[in-house]
């Protein structure tokens, strides 16, 4: 049976992140290692079984640098996830990650463990089977520990789920124990409540490891990784040659730079930024789409890229408090029930913005125009009141196709789906031929 390697200092990680998986992945076997050259050792004996490695970078024995060097030097050709705190590109032997390998992908903690399971199954070339399933089957030896979580439990009789017990007692370990002993070695858990189960053990274990990198960035440099760490999503998606990451990362800098001095804007950047959700991560998605549209469509026109990052980033500047605190976190925002007070301002919030801006000397009247013309309703569709693609100015209405884009995304569709996506059927697709042909790394 293939291998997939786990190698995380964090029991708890480890552990997770194989239960995480192991629903998606029962033709594979897990084996977890607690340090860098425990995997090493491993990879020198056996390296033809395993299928994917998936690695923290700081650990006490052996680093996921260590892990990712001996794959390098052995030419081994293994996909690889990085996860870690931090960026791979702030470690030396990592800069080259993504190029390496069209399967490799970077994952900042804290972690999502629908992202998770998204990079695995791309990396390892599988389909998320789009099916709902009530029961979800686990290794009786990974769940064994937390047997006593799960509300229901059952085993599987003549094709038939049967309920083991229906709630936690000490004396559920022990039978459990006497089925291992029997040669059992799957249970089956609720589906629902599985997950309900996960993201609370997955809301635990982020704080305990911290969230350090999602702290308000005090300098440029701070904002500019926080964007990167927040555009991942497509980063891992994209063609590492099209992007240029170190091009692209110092011109983030550039238009990140000229807004920091305004202490009225710098105030609501901070306020989006330092949180992990929609508003974050598709105006950060936004960033890199506008980078390469502007490579494909005006060979690296800087000016133009500004006036895109521009109203990438502001675009909904004019959110106050209780807007942005019920935005700013929501990841479900193509299934959320909307409050009518929402709804009105998602209708008028480009000229809201646009209003908050027109004082600003760096913001010029095309910025405007976009921000004005842009609109987004809770799917990440349409056009404001009265406009259309006919009658939006052409620059609009590629920061609208820019935006939709983010929007399809962030929300973990299918880059292969893109192209049938129905949000996108109101654009003329040649027209961004090239952009859509950068999402794709293989």
């Amino acid at each position: 049976m293939k291998k997939i390697l786990v190698v995380d200092d964090v029991q708890e990680i480890t552990e997770l992140v194989v239960m995480i998986l192991e629903s998606e992945l029962d033709q594979y076997e897990f084996l977890e290692f607690s340090s860098g050259n425990q995997a090493i050792s491993y990879l020198k004996e056996s390296p033809q079984d395993v299928d994917l490695i998936i690695c923290d970078h700081n650990m006490p024995d052996g680093t996921g640098s260590d892990v990712y060097t001996f794959i390098k030097d052995n030419d081994l050709q293994i996909p690889y996830i990085h996860m870690s705190t931090g960026l791979h590109t702030e470690f030396e032997k990592l800069k080259s990650l993504l190029e390496d390998h069209p399967a490799n992908a970077c994952m900042t903690k804290p972690f999502d463990d629908e992202i998770l399971t998204s990079l695995t199954m791309s990396a390892l070339s599988l389909k998320k089977d789009p099916s709902e399933k009530k029961y979800t089957q686990l290794s009786i030896v990974n769940v064994s520990p937390y047997i006593g979580e799960f509300f229901k439990v059952y085993i599987e009789i003549d094709n038939k789920p049967r309920l083991l017990f229906n709630d936690s007692t000490t004396t559920d370990q022990v039978k459990i124990i006497e089925l291992k002993n029997k040669g059992l070695t799957h249970v089956l858990v609720e589906t629902d409540e599985y997950h309900q189960w996960i993201k609370s053990k997955l809301s635990h274990l982020n704080k305990m490891v911290g969230e350090c990198h999602f702290e308000e960035p005090h300098t440029i440099k701070q904002l500019t990784d926080t964007l990167f760490k927040h555009s991942l999503l497509i980063i891992n998606q994209a063609n590492p040659k099209e992007l240029n990451l170190e091009k692209m990362t110092k011109s983030f800098e550039i238009v990140l730079n000229t807004l920091w001095d305004k202490s009225e804007i710098k105030k609501d950047l901070l306020k989006v930024f330092s949180h992990l959700g929609y508003l974050s991560g598709h105006s950060a998605i936004c960033m890199v789409l506008s980078w390469l549209y502007t490579k494909k469509h005006k060979q690296g026109d800087l000016s133009l890229f500004h006036k895109l990052s521009y109203a990438s980033l502001l675009h909904d500047i004019s959110l106050p408090d209780d807007q942005t605190s019920a935005l700013l976190t929501r990841s479900d925002v193509d299934k959320s029930e909307y409050k009518e007070s929402e709804k009105d301002f998602i209708l008028q919030h480009p000229n809201y913005s646009a209003e908050k801006l027109e004082s600003l000397d760096v913001i010029d009247s095309d910025t405007l125009r976009i921000i004005k013309e842009h609109h987004e309703k809770p799917d990440g569709s349409g056009y404001p009141k009265s406009l259309s693609k006919s009658n939006s100015h052409k620059l609009s209405t590629a920061f609208q196709f820019i935006l939709t884009l983010a929007h399809i995304i962030y929300t973990k569709k299918d880059l292969d789906e893109i192209r049938n996506d129905d949000r996108l059927k109101g654009f003329e697709l040649k027209d961004y031929q090239e952009l859509l042909d950068c999402l794709q790394r293989n």
